[in-house]
């Protein structure tokens, strides 16, 4: 028999082994967080948050959203970012941001979706700027919010690596979410590497504005993919969108004003390398790859268009037809393939009466256009359950590709067709689509690569696409210095420089502080053993008038960790170095 006193030794270690246990399971268990209602201050969310209504951020606000933090979104909740306000939401490839459904059970229209809204340029209300902001707002649907102003440079913040899933809730039968809506977001916004999922609605919708955006993806949403309407004036490159065998329309559908097609300033979108896969398992058989209509202009060049039960190109409206003819309508350096059936373009019948297109979208793309091809591109998986949209090798999306704009914001050496190059496709490890993260390799040889400057870092595991310092938008009169880089496969030491007009060298330490060169031997490290994604402020921003006249150069060193640098040699030994140069 136990005594009295062992058993109350057992109980005593008992109770204090339950107490540890539950400490530590306090220490380690992600904060929680519940949000709904106004936010008025600014605030961080990090760990797990939960949605639980109409979350409006009030300029001049700041929502910052820690990586890997995950929301959990109630139905009938969103998210609303209010002009003047700001969401900074950088994520990474290892710890993502993650919105969904609450549910256990997760579907389509489970929550609305994310609003963001600035001071950008809109058509849609009649008013040309500069105008009183009271003449310029717009009243976005299903309260979104208000938008729209004279400034497009206007900033919302940054959006990077984040997903957003099963959204698109019906508020009546003219009303939904999208996904991620846009509404006179300026261009100084951030946006790019972000996945819209299983949204019962568009993915991403622009209502004016002028925002650019890289790395986007749209998957399994019910109607279209990317669309935009209301005198949109912007950017894209790398740009995906996947429809699901069960519901889906368009690719993208493109808008000027449904009131009026000449309506100024005129929508005009100028994407580069967009991949985008139909489904001819939908139910409905329709939905067309590319919609202009509306009097819209548009640039689309380097990608690829296949699969869809409609057309692969259907150009509507005599106002659309005329941008055509006057050159404000190219669709140009594509691939197209197995769309309706093989056929790939519908007759085109007239939605307005009494008007006869001058020609066909066939003859338009195949033949006033001289560099589309009609051939398959070999991507090694069209599958949707299952995609690798990457070109297989002797695919013909190797070859043939324009040369995107040296502008601040494109590529402008992404050589290929569609959105992805042979080897790395960046959509792998922090989206829904599964797999392995994609990293950069280690150098083993000299690689020197030389880019045209960019308003912000542009990261990808490709070292030859890679921007990894950036001066801001000295365009806009203001300077910045900023660093980007993907997960790297191996430990990596990272050196920062800048040159000046005078000649001389400044390396930038841990702490992002300067020091002259004068010894590459006695430069310290920016990152050492880094193999984890960096994207940092290196320099505020600052009026770019305070810098002397003359060229100056930014320089990103990588090598691999326990590089001896007093040994090191330029013309052997392994690595990176990336440059750019910007003359004020």
């Amino acid at each position: 028999m136990v005594g009295k006193g062992l058993l109350r030794g057992y109980l005593f270690k008992g109770l204090v082994l339950s107490i540890v246990l539950c400490l530590l399971w306090l220490v380690q268990a992600p904060a929680q967080t519940r949000v709904g209602g106004i936010i008025a201050e600014d605030t961080t969310w990090e760990g797990e948050v939960f949605l639980e209504a109409n979350t409006i951020v009030k300029a001049p606000c700041v929502l910052t959203i820690k990586p890997g933090t995950k929301i959990y979104c109630q139905p009938r909740s969103a998210l609303i970012i209010d002009r003047g306000a700001k969401i900074i939401a950088i994520g990474t490839p290892e710890e993502p941001i993650v919105f969904t459904s609450a549910s256990a059970n997760p579907a389509r229209g489970d929550w609305g979706g994310i609003s963001i809204n600035g001071y950008g340029t809109t058509n849609a209300t009649g008013v040309l700027c500069p105008a009183p902001i009271e003449d310029v707002t717009v009243v976005g649907e299903a309260g979104m919010g208000e938008y729209g102003g004279c400034d497009p440079h206007d900033s919302s913040g940054i959006f990077r690596y984040v997903r957003i899933e099963y959204g698109g809730f019906r508020i009546d039968g003219e009303n939904e979410w999208n996904g991620l809506t846009l509404q006179g977001v300026g261009d100084e916004t951030i946006i790019e590497y972000v996945q819209i999922d299983h949204n019962d609605d568009d993915g991403i919708e622009f209502f004016g504005g002028n925002a650019n955006v890289r790395n986007i993806l749209v998957t399994y949403c019910t109607d279209d993919q990317y669309d935009w309407t209301n005198g949109y004036q912007g950017k894209g490159q790398f740009i995906v969108a996947l429809l699901a065998n069960d519901a889906g329309r368009r690719g993208i559908e493109a808008d000027n004003l449904k009131a009026d097609n000449d309506a100024q300033p005129i929508s005009k979108a100028d994407l580069y390398n967009v991949t985008l896969i139909g489904n001819n398992q939908i139910p409905e058989e329709e939905g067309e790859g590319v919609l202009p209509r509306r009097g819209t202009r548009l640039n689309l060049q380097n990608s690829i268009i296949y699969g869809f039960l409609e057309a692969a190109v259907d150009i509507d409206n005599e106002a659309t037809f005329a941008r055509a003819q006057n050159g404000e309508l190219i669709i140009d350096h594509n691939i197209i393939y197995n769309n309706l059936g093989g056929e790939n373009f519908n007759p085109d019948e007239s939605d307005e009466k009494g008007y006869t297109p001058p020609f066909t979208t066939k003859e338009f793309v195949t033949q006033m256009m001289q560099n589309n091809r009609l051939v398959d591109p070999l991507l090694n998986s069209t599958d949707w359950q299952n995609p690798d949209l990457r070109p297989s090798a002797g695919s013909p999306a190797l070859s043939g590709a324009a040369n995107p704009p040296q502008d601040r914001f494109f590529v402008e050496n992404a050589d290929f067709i569609g959105a992805f190059d042979a080897q790395y496709d960046w959509t792998k490890g922090w989206t829904t689509l599964g797999g392995e993260l994609v990293k950069m390799p280690v150098p083993t040889a000299p690689n020197i690569y030389i880019y045209s400057p960019q308003n912000y870092p542009y990261t990808h595991p490709n070292p030859k696409l890679a921007r990894p310092m950036s001066d801001g938008f000295v365009e806009h009169g203001k300077a910045s210095v900023k660093v980007g880089l993907h997960t790297f496969s191996a430990p990596v030491d990272i050196y920062l420089g800048i040159s000046l007009p005078d000649g001389s060298l400044y390396s930038i330490d841990e702490n992002n502080q300067f020091h002259l060169v004068t010894d590459l031997a006695l430069v310290s490290a920016w990152r050492k053993n880094q193999t984890h994604s960096v994207y940092e402020e290196i320099l505020p921003e600052f009026d770019k008038s305070a810098l002397s006249p003359g060229a100056y150069w930014g320089w990103v060193l990588v090598v691999p960790t326990g590089t001896n640098m007093a040994s090191f040699d330029f013309n052997s030994s392994p690595y990176y170095l990336w440059g750019f140069s910007e003359t004020f």
